[in-house]
């Protein structure tokens, strides 16, 4: 919201945070730095895992959807009713799959 906010005032605040995101609507100043940042915090959190599904199990199948949908696959491949998937994910999902 820095389109709200005046000049000397918004280096004020620049100056009081550690790392201020000051991002405007109107102009899009900020923005590739907010999205920097995302990706840095997001990217800190994830592990690269190879796991395995039974794809004819309904568990299974739940499993490998909800790892398509939140994490990054690489690698997916199926042999007979096995999915085997090497993926970047979340380190709470890698820790919930891999159980």
């Amino acid at each position: 919201k820095c389109d709200r906010v005046e000049r000397g005032e918004r280096d004020r605040l620049e100056r009081a945070e550690p790392a201020p995101l000051c991002i405007s609507a109107v102009t899009r100043d900020g923005l590739e730095r907010l999205l920097g940042e995302i990706t840095r915090r997001v990217g800190a959190d994830v592990q690269l895992v190879r796991l395995t599904f039974d794809v004819d199990d309904p568990k299974g199948q739940a499993q490998l959807a909800e790892l398509h949908r939140r994490g990054r696959v690489i690698e997916h491949s199926v042999t007979g009713d096995r999915a085997s998937v090497l993926a970047e994910v979340p380190r709470s999902l890698a820790a919930r799959l891999a159980h």
